[in-house]
């Protein structure tokens, strides 16, 4: 985790009116095995620094305190604008090799598709 993105989740955890919209850190809300750790680390790269939220509103308010406080930038992931589904299209892989969306383990049920 880089120390900008630290500070930043701090930041937004701290602020009373923002603390309970803030989800989490991608990369922190799931657990993987780690036998595929290098492999999920390498497909998402540094998406697994966006900080995930309930709503877009939420990212405008979070967004609106980072400009507020000066403190750089940071990606969000709203859950409302995630399309529902294409996780359970049925994929064939090369030599039947698992997916990694599969062996990945949401930590919180409010997340999990």
């Amino acid at each position: 985790i880089s120390p900008t993105t630290i500070k930043i989740l701090h930041s937004l955890q701290s602020c009373s009116s923002l603390k309970s919209k803030i989800l989490g850190r991608l990369g922190d809300l799931a657990s993987i095995d780690a036998q595929y750790d290098i492999a999920i680390s390498t497909a998402c790269g540094n998406a697994l620094n966006h900080i995930v939220v309930r709503t877009t509103h939420d990212a405008k308010g979070c967004l609106r305190h980072l400009r507020q406080h000066n403190l750089g930038r940071a990606n969000f992931l709203p859950l409302d604008k995630l399309k529902k589904g294409a996780h359970d299209l049925s994929v064939r892989t090369p030599e039947d090799a698992p997916r990694l969306y599969d062996q990945i383990n949401p930590l919180r049920a409010d997340i999990a598709p």
